[in-house]
């Protein structure tokens, strides 16, 4: 049991500080007595409504709304029992939005789920149940829901795909326990039958990583039948038990599957509240205190930043494509590499010193070389191969739009040029669907021409995410720097979190 509470500790410590804010307001949501501290999350979760009375896909300003994370909203503003004219305009978007035969579709294309329709729906009828919304919209769309049932008692993702999909039948499941339809038990009885013979395979078996249905499943099998708890319990204290986690590394961010956990934990009534709520409430106060000092001090923090990276030998004279040579690399080493032992900050001295001088911009063009350099590092020797290949090919992508560019001296021309380097020189070189999905936001961001500071930080965020492996990593530290040398943190402040 303490080893259970200890990582329930720490893995809150972990997605609060490596965390996006959704995932720290699903967090704190988990423990009944931080509501007061909710508030922080969901000013900022209300601030997106678009003006359809939406919210925005993926949680970005400004972009398309989408029926899922519309849903989410309605779900988390009425479990926390807040009265809101906001969530009566997104629920009012919600059934706007709803079909003539009752179900809902993703009309944005970037959105993962765009043709699950039946997961889609699910959400959104037990959203509009949740904010107790009854009549036409939530029995149309549980009739729709029933059709869709295949004769094995599972649903579908979607109609065109018939296959059966367990998340998808958890998920009504939920949805249709939620509303409440008496026209529904015997199909909720169907697909429960059908849940439970995977999960006691599951149960069997036990997880050597958590399934993407997991929590749609037990949420649904639970609240069908409560005695399961102690079973799920048990599967949920095995797996966290085999598992190797690692709380020290920095670099993983896989706050995801460490919040998912947090989840099922809590579902089984086997969540240290008291503990996990000290932690939090510890992390919170020093995250407004920091927030505080950030915001009366602004221009000591940023000679601090600066200075820090003096220490590295880059200087605020210096010329602005070695300034940001040198922020990408090192952003790269602190936020990309972990090993025992290892010091981005070491690291960094040393591989420049094998490379050669940040002056000597067109050495770091030579993949080979820089490759050559990552590999004769002793505390990556551990690392992967692939991984290191994949830095060294991102810091020679970044040196060749160095070289290709002017001297920047104005942020957005920067971004601009950024984006512009990606969609034309970068992007005949990348493949796969997940790229291509950034590819296609990222063009559509560069046609619109964003001038706004807030879009243009995001669009860099995204530009670097198509670099080869590490732009997720690196985007979530390296635009923070960025910002502080191009002098714009007065307009970005209110949007970035203190660190």
């Amino acid at each position: 049991m303490q080893m259970i509470e200890d990582f329930q500790v720490k893995a809150a410590r972990y997605i609060m500080e490596l965390g996006d804010w959704i995932e720290k307001l699903e967090l704190l949501m988990l423990v009944d007595n931080l509501r007061e501290n909710v508030k922080i999350y969901v000013d900022r979760l209300l601030s997106l409504q678009n003006a359809d009375g939406g919210f925005p896909h993926n949680w970005i300003k400004g972009y398309p709304s989408g029926i899922i994370e519309t849903a989410n909203a309605i779900t988390i503003i009425s479990k926390l029992g807040l009265n809101d004219e906001r969530i009566n305009r997104a629920i009012e978007f919600l059934i706007k939005k709803q079909l003539d035969n009752g179900s809902w579709v993703e009309e944005n294309l970037e959105c993962e789920d765009g043709s699950n329709e039946v997961i889609v729906s699910a959400e959104a009828i037990r959203a509009l149940a949740t904010a107790g919304i009854k009549g036409e919209a939530v029995n149309k769309g549980i009739k729709y829901l029933l059709e869709c049932q295949r004769d094995d008692g599972l649903w579908p993702k979607s109609k065109i795909d018939p296959n059966p999909d367990l998340e998808t039948t958890g998920k009504v499941i939920m949805a249709l326990h939620e509303a409440k339809g008496k026209t529904a038990i015997k199909a909720m009885k169907n697909g429960f039958e059908g849940l439970m013979e995977v999960y006691v395979e599951k149960l069997t078996k036990e997880w050597d990583a958590i399934p993407k249905d997991a929590i749609s499943v037990i949420e649904a099998i639970l609240s069908i039948q409560p005695k399961s708890i102690e079973s799920v319990r048990k599967v949920i204290q095995a797996y966290v038990k085999s598992e190797k986690w690692n709380f020290t590394d920095r670099r993983s961010g896989d706050t995801e599957k460490i919040l998912k956990v947090l989840k099922i934990t809590s579902l089984t009534d086997n969540i240290s509240r008291a503990k996990v709520e000290e932690e939090l409430k510890r992390l919170i106060n020093l995250k407004m205190k920091m927030r505080e000092i950030i915001f009366k001090v602004e221009n000591e923090a940023r000679e601090i930043l600066l200075a820090k990276f003096e220490d590295v030998g880059i200087r605020r004279n210096d010329s602005r494509r070695k300034i940001l040579l040198g922020l990408f690399i090192y952003s790269l080493l602190e936020q990309f590499f972990w090993a025992v032992d290892y010091d981005p900050q070491t690291e960094f001295i040393g591989l420049i010193d094998r490379i050669g001088r940040l002056d000597d911009i067109e050495k770091y063009l030579n993949y080979e070389e820089v490759k050559k350099a990552l590999f004769r590092s002793k505390a990556l020797s551990g690392v992967a191969k692939r991984k290191k290949e994949e830095a060294a090919k991102s810091i020679s992508l970044y040196t060749k739009f160095l070289t290709e560019n002017e001297e920047f001296e104005v942020f957005e021309d920067y971004v601009n040029n950024l984006i512009r380097f990606t969609l034309l020189e970068m992007a005949p070189m990348l493949s796969g669907m997940t790229t291509a999905k950034k590819l296609g936001l990222l063009l559509r961001n560069y046609t619109k021409k964003e001038n706004n500071a807030y879009k243009l930080f995001e669009s860099m965020k995204l530009s670097l995410e198509c670099f080869p492996s590490i732009g997720s990593k690196i985007s979530t530290l390296y635009p923070y720097y960025v910002i502080w040398v191009y002098n714009v943190w007065s307009e970005m402040k209110e949007y970035v979190e203190p660190p």
